[in-house]
């Protein structure tokens, strides 16, 4: 998943560590697509759910003193996710958009946790409720494409990703994200 400008605060959407992590978050959702598709395929209730307490460390580990204002908890938030600790983020994230949810954002930010810990239904939701708040927010789109292709789900993953290049063209994954497409059409084809 790709993180927003709220984990830049620069606000610059093109700079090189975004190109990065979307460059390494679409090389792994396809990979994992394409092991995924040819492996069998696992009843629902047997999957191991991440968020049961005991199955990652972290889980039970949540530090006592983050902040308790907004702006702390989404810059923790942000820290935590930069260093892979997605749990914590994600209640960071979540505590900060229980004080004020009009931020897409954040709400991006929060659903990238989720997916990256398994939860991928709660992460479209919760890049689904930023595209209402901002219909235009192309890292929600390109974040419900990744999501939608991690459930199989190729015309939606080439709607969202088609209207992430309608909405950055010239983003450093632009050339990239065509050539997946293409290649998601052929299959569906």
């Amino acid at each position: 998943m790709v993180t927003t400008t709220a984990a830049n605060p620069a606000g610059n959407p093109t700079n090189i560590r975004d190109g990065l992590i979307i460059a390494a978050f679409l090389v792994a959702a396809v990979i994992a697509y394409f092991i995924f598709s040819a492996a069998p395929q696992t009843p629902p209730d047997q999957f191991v759910h991440p968020e049961v307490p005991g199955m990652m460390p972290e889980l039970d580990m949540v530090p006592p003193d983050l902040p308790q204002d907004y702006s702390g908890l989404v810059a923790s938030g942000n820290q935590f996710m930069d260093k892979g600790q997605y749990h914590t983020a994600m209640i960071c994230y979540t505590r900060a958009l229980a004080m004020d949810s009009s931020s897409p954002d954040v709400r991006v930010d929060l659903g990238a946790c989720q997916h990256a810990l398994g939860m991928v239904d709660s992460a479209i939701v919760q890049f689904n409720r930023a595209l209402v708040l901002e219909p235009d927010h192309a890292v929600a789109h390109f974040n419900l494409g990744i999501a939608y292709l991690s459930q199989n789900e190729r015309e939606k993953t080439i709607q969202n990703w088609e209207k992430y290049l309608e909405l950055a063209p010239g983003s450093p994954m632009a050339d990239t994200v065509r050539g997946f497409i293409n290649m998601l059409k052929q299959q569906v084809n």
